[in-house]
């Protein structure tokens, strides 16, 4: 018979921790968000690096929660995710363990390396409108 060996939860302050962390590793900040008066803000303010110099990075606001725990429903917590992403159009996410941190990241660079080629494609249309020796009428 094989004996299951229980694994621990991962308590929030573990994850919030993590997420501070791999935020900075890839050149972000994951902010404390301490709002008095506004009980329910989530806990990070999450600025990414920008994908482009001169352009401003994404901004998502985080609750992080230990494993297995939700946003209680009708909470000031669930009342200001759903204001800021429904009403004022910002990204909102609720995490919980440290594989769900690398899961925000890895949609953050694919979403960036869209936009970086994207970015690209769009120079070099460009360039070559500008140098176009075909053109005549200019």
């Amino acid at each position: 018979m094989v004996k299951r060996v229980k694994r621990e939860k991962e308590r929030e302050k573990d994850t919030e921790k993590y997420l501070k962390l791999r935020m900075r590793s890839i050149g972000g900040k994951a902010l404390k968000w301490i709002s008095p008066g506004h009980p329910g803000v989530p806990d990070r303010i999450c600025f990414f690096p920008p994908h482009a110099v001169g352009s401003p990075g994404p901004i998502v606001f985080v609750e992080v929660k230990g494993e297995g725990e939700a946003v209680v429903p009708k909470s000031n917590q669930e009342r200001t995710l759903n204001l800021l992403n429904d009403y004022f159009g910002h990204s909102c996410a609720v995490i919980r363990t440290k594989y769900e941190v690398e899961n925000l990241i890895r949609v953050y660079k694919e979403a960036m390396n869209e936009l970086r080629g994207k970015a690209k494609s769009d120079s070099s249309n460009t360039i070559q409108e500008q140098q176009d020796p075909t053109d005549s009428t200019g």
